[in-house]
């Protein structure tokens, strides 16, 4: 469990931390960024040096925990996805690394030179973490095919676990062109996240509108966006963008609790594990 708050100081624990370094945040952003910072996550200075410092004493009076980064930009993660809410915050921390431990073949081992790792590193940015996250699922030509490559274990872990666990705010997901076909998956997999983040998700049957509404200068040319920005462009400034995050990837593999989460996620989310395939119920099969 989180430590909560002792009524008087006491010492640091003694283990070792990944990024021990208290550095004293500077903020080094857009001025944009900050009035969106101040209007909709209320940070200010006060607020965010006072969060930062409580998440600190906490992390260090941890008794379960093995290692964990204490840097500002680490931590602030945390604090902004819960508007500073510290208590709150130190909860998501404690689900992340429960789930990256209760997950190895999903979060450990991540090195993006080997050609079948993709980890995401969106939450390492600063300015993801203040504006938050849209996404956009481009569904045409996926068939039932595809989806059966998940299994109902994937499904939670993708739709419901990631929502609750990971330190980001969700603005916006469109789903376009989705095949009728797999209408039914999605509804079920809906069904596993929170009514707020699903009344965040539309649907779209016309690439002009997606390109409307979240602006031509942020989607592809194949989604009816500015000509300068492609899917391949896109995938190669991913590729380097893992590269360069490729150090930060593998230090995260030495986060953990030695406390282990009792339940396995099915249960965390409410799921039993069933005998058979939640996928053969919706395509007929067995």
């Amino acid at each position: 469990m989180v430590p909560k708050p002792k009524s008087q100081g006491g010492s640091r624990s003694s283990m070792a931390l990944i990024s021990t370094a208290i550095d004293r945040y500077q903020w080094n952003l857009s001025p944009e960024l900050e009035t969106i910072a101040r209007e909709e996550l209320k940070e200010t200075p006060e607020k965010r040096e006072k969060g930062l410092q409580t998440m600190r004493q906490r992390i260090g009076e941890w008794p379960e925990l093995t290692q964990c980064p204490t840097d500002s930009v680490f931590l602030l993660r945390f604090l902004r996805s819960q508007k500073f809410d510290v208590d709150k915050s130190m909860k998501v921390l404690e689900r992340f690394i429960q789930m990256r431990d209760e997950n190895p073949d999903w979060f450990k081992k991540l090195d993006p030179t080997e050609p079948h790792i993709a980890e995401l590193t969106l939450m390492a940015d600063e300015e993801n973490t203040i504006r938050g996250l849209t996404y956009v699922f481009y569904a045409k030509g996926v068939t039932l095919a595809h989806v059966q490559i998940w299994s109902p274990s994937d499904a939670a872990k993708i739709f419901g676990t990631c929502e609750k666990n990971l330190a980001i705010r969700h603005r916006d997901i469109n789903l376009v062109h989705l095949p009728f076909g797999v209408w039914a998956v999605v509804e079920f997999l809906k069904s596993l996240l929170s009514s707020k983040i699903r009344n965040r998700i539309s649907t779209h049957s016309d690439d002009v509108k997606v390109a409307r509404k979240l602006g031509i200068d942020a989607v592809p040319v194949e989604l009816g966006g500015s000509a300068d920005l492609s899917m391949a462009l896109m995938a190669k400034a991913w590729a380097q963008t893992l590269l360069e995050n490729r150090d930060y990837l593998l230090e995260m593999d030495a986060i953990s609790l030695k406390t282990k989460h009792p339940a396995p996620l099915e249960e965390s989310l409410g799921l039993k594990k069933p005998s058979t395939s939640y996928w053969s119920y919706l395509v007929g099969g067995k």
